[in-house]
């Protein structure tokens, strides 16, 4: 060890300086340290006064320092911080104990370490075994203490050890407290934990109290009484929370992010409460308890709530992967909005009305005039799953509110005296043209143009729309719930307009009613008939003409091994009275033990599959794939523009593929 003297006790100067030793109880007013084998230096006197002076010397000119003793400050000085650091440093903690305390309840510093200088970075670390090195402040006499401030400019990095929050004049206190613009606090490993006599509610881990400041935390444990992480309002803080961090409090929330102006991301941590007024954006967060959004614009995917999430201000969307398993309560005003699109699950959504009060004086009685009614916020429903109780704003419920904000106006500006006000309304209807719910959605809330239906399931409702083309590629596959109802599907390979309720069948022909077809002198042997249709919702058939679709129609294994015999297969179609209309080529499929024939049609009709000899050259090929093209449905007098889409009893994909599962109503 290299002992470093700085200054001695002038009555020892010439001896002291001379063999290098600080003589017990002649060296109050030195300065000492050592530099150990590390390079890092090490206070060492014999008393926390000596040591303090040690550390307070040893700042000033070394880059790395490590304890090797608790040290405990005496404030005196109020406003004073127990050490400041303006010069880039590592501070080893070493399993020990830097603290500021006072024998006193009176005043004195209210911080134990200050960081400043543009530029300054401090690193903090504990290189113990057991990492019970910490940084704490134990004098009660001031209010709102803090361990650490960091000042405009500068950054401290916490890689190991532990900060105590202060306990305060009233148990308040702060562990990290970021006061100027460009102050960064980054944690990526130890604990922030409260003070053991403090249960106080304003007890903060961290306090992001500046524009500009910045806090990233990729590791470590903030475990506080009151928020892990405060930003106040109008703080245009910048956050960055990941890894494997770990946020917690045992007050209300973790998280309180009451600035709608920060900004920043929560992503792939546990955390056990939010409240926030911001930008924040939390992805793959999973919220042990609650999550309450008063503010800001919020986007939640990937996210878990398990208690339950309160909207009450702000811009909200919730999408894919957000799993709200504790329910939603909106009661936003009419300033604020709440989306709701495909990839939710919501277990219970309720939105209520917020409640305002108003009031004015009566010019005449000179009386106070209160009146309270309530307000709703936008709601837009795309999609998304919702379990339980579900219940939004009816119409009726809208216009009242209105209709009150209408008479609280009329009245002011006739009996108040008062500048006039200017109406608008106070309330918006909610709109909801998505999703699958257990419970039915009022109906006078469902956008025009869509409609609730039990869905395939039958353990809810789906919200369809009424009208959807049918796109390339849109599939419909026939219902096998009747005994003369034939597996199949059509693919429709042009634009075609059906009613959603459609019902898509092939029906076999029975032997007495296939005998009955007549094919023209081309020839050929009828193996199977069938009658391929589409019915509308009242029970009419939908004509199905000059609109491309490829027809797949199963077949039995006996009609498959007769249809092999012939050289070839066409599919013909007959008219009502039995006369050949037209044949078009057709494929025999034979595909995961089932059989198919398979032809591309412009007509829904009857048809026989029959076996030609020879081949048939005055049929319609199938082999090119049609051009795509909007196509008006079945010639203008067959399908009426009141025939909505062909539907989905199962899942609408993207408009360039569509596969709409058809069942039978």
């Amino acid at each position: 060890m290299v002992k470093n003297k700085l200054t001695c006790a002038a009555s020892v100067a010439a001896l002291m300086c001379g063999v290098g030793i600080l003589a017990p109880g002649l060296t109050q007013d030195a300065s000492a340290y050592t530099i150990d084998s590390d390079g890092f230096a090490v206070p060492e006197g014999e008393t926390d006064a000596l040591r303090y002076n040690d550390l307070q010397a040893a700042i000033k000119t070394n880059d790395k320092i490590r304890l090797n003793n608790d040290i405990v400050h005496y404030v005196q000085v109020s406003g004073v911080p127990s050490l400041a650091i303006n010069r880039s440093m590592t501070l080893d903690l070493n399993g020990h104990v830097l603290s500021t305390a006072s024998t006193s309840g009176g005043s004195g510093g209210n911080t134990t370490i200050a960081v400043t200088g543009d530029g300054t970075v401090l690193t903090i670390q504990d290189s113990s075994s057991d990492k019970s090195g910490a940084l704490r402040y134990d004098h009660k006499g001031n209010a709102s203490p803090e361990v650490l401030r960091i000042e405009a400019g500068a950054k401290t990095v916490l890689e190991s050890g532990n900060i105590y929050t202060p306990y305060g004049r009233y148990g308040e206190g702060i562990g990290v407290n970021l006061k100027g613009a460009g102050a960064t606090f980054e944690m990526s490993g130890g604990k922030i934990l409260t003070h053991e006599e403090s249960t106080h509610a304003m007890n903060y881990g961290v306090d992001a109290n500046a524009n500009g400041s910045v806090f990233k935390m990729t590791g470590g444990e903030i475990k506080t009484s009151g928020p892990a992480l405060y930003i106040p309002s109008g703080r245009a803080a910048s956050i960055d929370i990941s890894g494997n961090a770990i946020l917690d409090t045992t007050g209300t929330s973790a998280l309180s992010l009451s600035s709608t102006t920060a900004t920043g991301t929560i992503s792939g941590i546990t955390v056990k409460s939010v409240s926030t007024n911001s930008a924040i954006k939390l992805e793959n967060v999973v919220v042990n308890e609650g999550l309450e959004i008063k503010g800001g614009e919020n986007t939640l995917t990937d996210i878990t709530v398990k208690g339950e999430t309160k909207i009450t201000s702000g811009a909200t969307t919730i999408g894919e992967g957000a799993k709200l398993e504790g329910g939603v309560v909106y009661s936003g005003s009419v300033s604020n909005s709440l989306i709701i699109n495909d990839g939710a699950v919501i277990n219970g959504f309720k939105q209520q009305g917020k409640q305002t009060n108003v009031s004015y004086t009566d010019k005449d009685t000179k009386q106070k005039v209160s009146v309270s009614y309530d307000t709703y916020g936008a709601l837009t429903i795309n999609g998304g799953t919702f379990e339980g109780d579900f219940k939004t704003a009816s119409k009726e419920d809208v216009q009242k509110s209105n209709d009150d904000r209408r008479n609280f106006v009329e009245d002011y500006n006739e009996h108040s005296g008062k500048t006039a006000l200017t109406y608008k309304d106070v309330a918006v209807a909610p709109v909801i043209k998505g999703g699958v719910f257990t419970t039915e959605p009022d109906e006078d809330v469902v956008v025009d143009g869509y409609e609730p239906d039990v869905n395939e399931e039958g353990a809810g409702y789906t919200i369809y729309p009424k009208k959807i083309d049918m796109q390339k590629n849109g599939e419909m596959q026939s219902d096998v719930a009747k005994a003369d109802v034939v597996a199949g599907s059509a693919i429709f390979t042009k634009e075609f307009l059906a009613d959603r309720k459609a019902v898509f069948e092939i029906s076999a022909l029975d032997d007495t009613e296939f005998e009955g077809l007549k094919i023209d002198d081309k020839g050929g042997n009828i193996v199977a008939g069938f009658d391929v249709s589409l019915w509308d919702r009242d029970g009419n058939k939908i004509a199905v003409s000059d609109t491309e679709v490829k027809v797949r129609i199963e077949l039995n294994e006996s009609q498959y091994q007769a249809l092999a015999a012939f050289d070839g297969v066409v599919a013909i179609n007959f008219d009502e009275q039995g006369n050949e209309v037209e044949r078009f080529n057709a494929t025999l499929i034979s595909e995961g033990g089932k059989y198919f024939a398979e032809f591309t049609t412009t007509h829904f009709s009857t048809y026989g599959v029959v076996g030609v000899d020879g081949a048939d050259e005055s049929a319609t090929t199938d082999a090119a794939t049609p051009e795509t093209g909007t196509v008006t449905a079945a010639g203008a007098s067959a399908v009426s523009a009141a025939i909505v889409t062909a539907v989905a009893v199962g899942l609408l994909t993207s408009i360039v593929s569509f596969a709409y599962l058809i069942r039978r109503r």
